[in-house]
């Protein structure tokens, strides 16, 4: 039975500035990954994806904006009776 996510973000937001020029490179991701889910991020070239993986792995500090906080749950949690 599964109690509902281990893993959710809401509203991620990540812009990369360079000068004058800005890049959007996520724009209000939201996302929420079940345990034992396995989970494909398919896209373009440039379309984000290594972004929203290095954020959720923790490798960029932090989005450019988020509208709540991220919640981890353990698998074993998720999934107690």
């Amino acid at each position: 039975m599964n109690a509902g996510p281990i893993y959710t973000v809401e509203g991620v937001t990540k812009v990369y500035r360079t000068g004058e020029v800005e890049v959007r490179a996520l724009r209000g991701v939201d996302i929420e990954i079940g345990a034992g889910e396995f989970i494909v991020l398919l896209g373009p070239s440039g379309s984000g994806k290594s972004t929203l993986v290095n954020i959720l792995g923790g490798s960029i500090p932090s989005p450019t904006a988020r509208s709540s906080s991220a919640t981890r749950r353990s698998p074993a949690s998720a999934t107690a009776s």
